[in-house]
């Protein structure tokens, strides 16, 4: 038997690399998979921070354990023994075959059953939170009143991730929108302090650009429904009074499509956590009239009419867009 052959040699080193890591393991189980990706780090030992013993090329074959260790899978390739974090093959490999190397019933009953995720081992589903600001003033609620703009809009919100592939997710996002404002109209010299806000429910897509075991960048966009409205209170000046009768609360409401679409950094900061950032473009504006009733009773509504009748007012979120983000798998 001629042992220079190269499959021979390779079936004799996965022999040794087999019985010397499964030796002891009460269920000695193994299956075989390929690299799903170029540059997929084969390290020293199960720990993000060792050494990288090589940078694997997509396609190349290996034989694993059956089960991860601290989140990594202990590996023998054709040149190479070390460790592969499970979350980059465990997604890939979906078909893994086990191969029981015991006659024993445990060994048996284990390698029958599929092996269950765990959070150390890339969940494909995520709920991600993330809070921002919007660069947003609405030109026309700013000339109402002069100078004074209202404040760039924070935002606030969650959604929920489902990861179909390597290079995709699906999600579904609500944002919670809010600005506001005091300033003075030098027309009728009173104040008016001015609350906007937002609800948006969208659904879409991220596209993933590149990853690493430590680093993920993605396109993401996002399209669905929004509802924003504005609470207008006049404040009379000094010496005057409300009208009896009158209420000074003049509102705006109105629903329209929002969407956004960004790119999004994210870093992984735990097994089970990824913190990052994502900078994009929102698209959330509708324009109303106010509910006034011709201004007639409202006081301070005047401001928002012209000639006794509501003028439309833009309720705007649109605009440049940053958020902090953090992603938790369950």
């Amino acid at each position: 038997m001629n042992l220079n052959r190269p499959s021979l040699r390779t079936l004799f080193a996965t022999a040794i690399f087999l019985s010397a890591t499964l030796g002891s393991s009460p269920a000695w189980a193994f299956w075989f998979g390929t690299v799903p990706n170029n540059g997929i780090a084969l390290k020293e030992s199960a720990s993000d921070s060792s050494r990288t013993v090589e940078s694997l090329t997509q396609g190349t074959r290996f034989t694993a354990v059956d089960q991860p260790v601290n989140g990594y899978y202990r590996v023998r390739t054709k040149t190479n023994t070390g460790y592969i974090d499970a979350s980059l093959i465990d997604a890939q490999n979906p078909n893994q075959h086990s191969s029981n190397l015991s006659s024993r019933p445990q060994a048996q009953a284990q390698t029958q059953t599929r092996r269950r995720p765990t959070k150390s081992n890339g969940s494909r589903w995520t709920v991600k939170v993330l809070g921002g600001v919007t660069l947003s003033n609405p030109s026309d609620v700013s000339a109402v009143l002069g100078s004074t703009s209202l404040s760039d809009p924070i935002s606030l919100g969650f959604e929920v991730e489902y990861k179909t592939s390597p290079d995709w997710r699906l999600a579904g996002r609500f944002e919670y929108l809010s600005k506001s404002v005091t300033g003075s109209n030098a027309t009728d010299q009173n104040t008016y302090q001015l609350s906007m806000k937002g609800y948006a429910f969208t659904v879409g897509a991220d596209y993933i650009l590149t990853s690493t075991p430590k680093y993920v960048i993605s396109l993401n966009a996002r399209a669905g429904l929004g509802k924003a409205s504005l609470s207008s209170v006049a404040t009379p000046p000094s010496g005057s009074t409300i009208p009896t009768g009158d209420t000074n609360e003049t509102d705006f409401s109105g629903t329209t499509l929002t969407g956004t679409i960004a790119v999004a950094a994210e870093y992984k900061a735990f097994n089970f956590c990824w913190l990052g950032a994502e900078g994009g473009y929102r698209l959330f504006s509708t324009s109303q009239s106010a509910y006034t009733n011709g201004g007639s009773t409202v006081y301070g509504s005047t401001i928002w009419t012209s000639n006794g009748t509501p003028t439309p007012v833009s309720l705007s979120f649109s605009g440049v867009y940053g958020d902090l983000v953090a992603r938790i798998l369950f």
